[in-house]
């Protein structure tokens, strides 16, 4: 019987660090998988656009439109686009990272399915514009948000595994710590939140102004992204830099 039961706790022992080994070593690679993915989309924006998604409130405005309470509805939009003014007035003072386009929540579905001609985008001031520098693989998108607790489980479509030779797609465990603060939040293609090593989010202050807070977590994200990319850039971005600092 004590053969046994020693027999019983050394396979037991023997399989928890057989597991415990998998999984570290599982969490090293899936670590390798997001730095690759981080610095693909850093390189790829750098010369692409960032779309922030800006809440007009429209589904509040229609429902109180439906019930003929015209006051209300008027209210919420002014306060929604208020909101929104200074939103991009942060934008246009503490970004110059890459270009921005704008576009309505309303619009998420159209965006997620790269349907970019039905999609209205916006410049700083709310005027329209053509989105002719949008490509397919050239934007991630943002918004001010909650940061989400580690977006731990992507889906198998959502991240490519860089050294694989047929950059076959996994799903990714990366861990995180950062739960439910307001936040500027990047996300990729599929609106999902971008994880670490890619500077994904910039929180915003809780002692200030309304529009002081949205310039102050922009030009936090403006500089982390310029921070991120700096090892990145080719030789001749740099010497134009330096030739630029120099006139």
């Amino acid at each position: 019987m004590y053969k046994l039961v020693t027999l019983l706790f050394l396979i037991i022992a023997f399989s928890s660090s057989s597991q415990e080994r998998a999984t570290l070593k599982r969490l090293q690679r899936d670590k390798e998988i997001c730095k690759a993915f981080a610095e693909k989309s850093i390189q790829e924006i750098t010369d692409g656009v960032l779309l922030v998604r800006l809440n007009f409130r429209q589904k509040q405005i229609d429902y109180l439109t439906n019930l003929k309470d015209t006051v209300s509805a008027n209210r919420i939009r002014a306060k929604a686009l208020a909101t929104n003014q200074k939103i991009t007035n942060a934008f246009t003072q503490h970004f110059d990272f890459c270009t921005v386009y704008f576009f309505k929540m309303s619009d998420s579905r159209y965006l997620s399915q790269q349907q970019f001609d039905s999609i209205p985008f916006y410049d700083h001031t709310l005027n329209e514009v053509d989105g002719q520098l949008l490509k397919s693989d050239n934007y991630l998108i943002g918004e001010f948000n909650k940061v989400k607790q580690d977006t731990s489980y992507y889906y198998a479509n959502d991240r490519i595994d860089e050294h694989d030779k047929n950059n076959a797609k996994t799903k990714v465990y990366y861990g995180g710590t950062k739960n439910g603060r307001e936040a500027f939040v990047i996300m990729d293609r599929k609106f999902q939140q971008i994880q670490k090593p890619f500077p994904y989010f910039s929180t915003l202050p809780s002692v200030i102004s309304e529009g002081a807070r949205y310039k102050k977590a922009i030009e936090s994200i403006n500089l982390k992204l310029h921070s991120y990319s700096s090892p990145f850039e080719t030789k001749e971005e740099k010497k134009v830099e330096v030739e630029k600092k120099e006139e």
